[in-house]
């Protein structure tokens, strides 16, 4: 379960540094044209895990009315 965890984590990362910065719902499309299986509360889970860690940031994006987000400047290279 934590390895496929992590696998996610990556793989969200890889589509943010892809992308500069998205949406949840651009996050989970990327994931969903890769082939991830996954499922709305596992990818908020995901999501807020990486918040918490200070890998990635979570950003208000007036015009679109939504959040967008970004890695952090504190994130690691290695994930």
């Amino acid at each position: 379960m934590e390895s496929h965890k992590n696998e996610l984590k990556q793989l969200i990362i890889n589509v943010i540094r892809k992308l500069g910065k998205a949406t949840y719902e651009e996050l989970l499309k990327e994931l969903i044209n890769k082939g991830v299986d996954i499922d709305d509360i596992e990818l908020r889970k995901v999501i807020a895990s990486l918040v918490r860690e200070g890998v990635i940031v979570k950003l208000p994006n007036p015009k679109k009315m939504k959040f967008e987000y970004s890695l952090s400047s504190r994130s690691n290279p290695e994930y």
